[in-house]
């Protein structure tokens, strides 16, 4: 008999419908975990921008206006460790901003429109958040210090959701792929049971039974894992087309786990079922 021989007839234990929901299952998983990647790096880009920047707002007071305030405000910020420069944000730059929600034309000369200066803060140098809201407090009862920390408390929560959403997501596509592993495996052994029971006769051993029907699932795994793992890829390639630096080569690395660890639960599952199955029977 030869090593490499076809014993089990071909497609008699993984037929076209196992290989087509191994590769949607794969898809989705791999659909899954990329989401959880690209909302991961996004949400780390647009973090360090809001870390590394805080905005400066002065408004009217009763006895002050933002234009009396600013002058003191900008001797506070120059002499404030941690910051690396700061621009005031044009009046005609506000008013473009707040056009879409108040309409076209209707941001008027009564209305009251802060000064917003964009500070810059300087990585190497600890910024004192406390000290400069206590000394703008005192020059300028207007200026409001805003480190954009509720944004970033929301973001971060965002995030944590769409991981355990796709951690779930990851956790039924496993249970579902093995499930219908299982059960092919099952059906396929009782396909060829009168083939089983040939080879035990000829002294056949259960792990050399099993690695017969582990060839085929393996065979189907792979190339089922490979379309889904590259429908994945080619829709992440065509996103990352409409978003400036979020491709990168160790993204479709870490994609590459999950057709791994899908041919690998494959293998462990068939292998441990039909061993079993087979010393149950005998």
């Amino acid at each position: 008999m030869a090593r490499n021989s076809q014993i089990l007839p071909r497609n008699s234990v993984a037929g076209p419908a196992l290989g087509a929901v191994t590769a949607t299952m794969c898809f989705l998983a791999c659909l899954a975990l990329g989401a959880v990647l690209t909302v991961n790096k996004a949400a780390h880009n647009w973090l360090t921008q809001a870390t590394g920047a805080v905005t400066v707002q002065i408004t009217d007071t009763e006895n002050l206006t933002s234009g009396d305030q600013l002058q003191a405000v900008e001797r506070v910020l120059k002499r404030t460790r941690g910051i690396a420069s700061y621009e005031i944000i044009p009046e005609e730059k506000l008013i473009g901003l707040l056009e879409p929600w108040l309409g076209t034309g209707n941001v008027t000369a009564d209305l009251p429109i802060p000064v917003m200066i964009d500070v810059i803060l300087n990585p190497e140098q600890r910024f004192n958040e406390k000290g400069l809201r206590i000394e703008l407090s005192a020059v300028a009862p207007g200026a409001k210090l805003d480190t954009h920390g509720r944004w970033r408390q929301n973001l971060e929560r965002g995030v944590q959701t769409m991981r355990l959403l796709a951690g779930l997501i990851l956790i039924l596509v496993t249970i579902a792929t093995a499930t219908v592993i299982i059960f092919a495996t099952r059906a396929g052994l009782g396909t060829n049971k009168e083939t089983v029971e040939v080879l035990h006769l000829i002294g056949a051993r259960d792990k050399f039974i099993s690695r017969q029907f582990e060839r085929q699932f393996l065979t189907l795994s792979l190339l089922s894992c490979i379309i889904g793992y590259g429908a994945a890829a080619g829709i992440f390639h065509m996103l990352f087309t409409l978003m400036t630096d979020m491709e990168d080569m160790q993204f479709y690395l870490l994609l590459l786990g999950v057709p791994f660890l899908s041919i690998l639960m494959t293998w462990l599952i068939i292998r441990n079922f039909v061993i079993r199955t087979l010393a149950k029977a005998l």
